[in-house]
């Protein structure tokens, strides 16, 4: 399954919560975009996975440790979302 509707229902659920503790929709945006769509290629069963594989005829854990953003992206997320550095608050 490719990861846009997945993504699409996360972002209509969560929405209301991010307002109620204050913080802008585009954190969200940001975070999913960050933790699931720069992770595809890593899957091998995914959309983008299987594109990769076919095309350049190379497995997913051949390719994985040069797929360096894809691998930190949602670690660095985490980190920063943790201590707040990029979290972008609704101002009132």
């Amino acid at each position: 399954m490719n990861s846009t509707y997945p993504s699409y229902c996360l972002l209509k659920r969560s929405n209301n919560n991010l307002k109620k503790v204050g913080l802008a929709p585009k954190n969200l945006a940001r975070t999913v975009e960050d933790a699931g769509t720069v992770v595809n290629p890593l899957v091998p069963w995914s959309v983008c996975g299987i594109f990769i594989t076919s095309v350049l005829h190379v497995d997913t854990l051949t390719y994985a440790p040069f797929a360096l953003f894809c691998l930190l992206s949602p670690v660095l997320t985490i980190i920063f979302g943790w201590s707040g550095k990029t979290l972008t608050y609704i101002k009132k």
